[in-house]
C-alpha cells in the first residue's frame, strides 16, 4: 500500500470508531394542565361542573433530540408548542403559531453552545 492509501485507511478506521461510540436520542416531552371543578354560588340551587385547561400553567408538548458527532461536539433540535387541552387546539390563543414555544437547532462543544431559532428564556 502506498503511504497515502495507508493514511486514508487509518483515518477512515478512526472516523468509524468515533461514530460507533456516538450516542443520539429523541425525546417526547410536555406538560398537560387540566382540572375538574364543581361549585355552587350563594343562592343557587344547583352546582356547576366544569372541565378546564390551563388552571395553573399553559399546557405544551414537544420533541427534542441530540446527536453526538464526536470530538466533544453535539448537534440538537428542540421544537415545542403550546396547546389548549380543553379543545385540542395548538397555541395559547387563536392565531398563535404552531411551534410558538421553542423552535431551534443547537451546536455545542467545549467552546459552549450556539442556538439558532426561537428559544424561551431559561427558568
Amino acid at each position: 500500500m502506498k503511504p497515502s492509501r495507508c493514511a486514508l485507511a487509518a483515518a477512515t478506521l478512526c472516523l468509524a470508531a468515533g461514530a460507533a461510540h456516538a450516542q443520539s436520542s429523541v425525546t417526547l416531552t410536555g406538560l398537560a394542565d387540566m382540572y375538574v371543578g364543581s361549585m355552587r354560588m350563594a343562592g343557587d340551587a344547583t352546582r356547576k361542573n366544569t372541565v378546564g385547561s390551563g388552571g395553573m400553567t399553559t399546557s405544551w408538548f414537544g420533541v427534542k433530540g441530540i446527536e453526538d458527532i464526536g470530538g466533544g461536539n453535539k448537534v440538537g433540535f428542540n421544537f415545542t408548542s403550546f396547546m389548549r387541552m380543553g379543545n385540542g387546539d395548538y397555541g395559547r390563543f387563536n392565531g398563535d403559531t404552531f411551534w410558538s414555544r421553542d423552535a431551534n437547532i443547537t451546536f455545542g462543544g467545549n467552546f459552549g453552545t450556539i442556538v439558532i431559532g426561537r428559544w424561551m428564556a431559561p427558568n
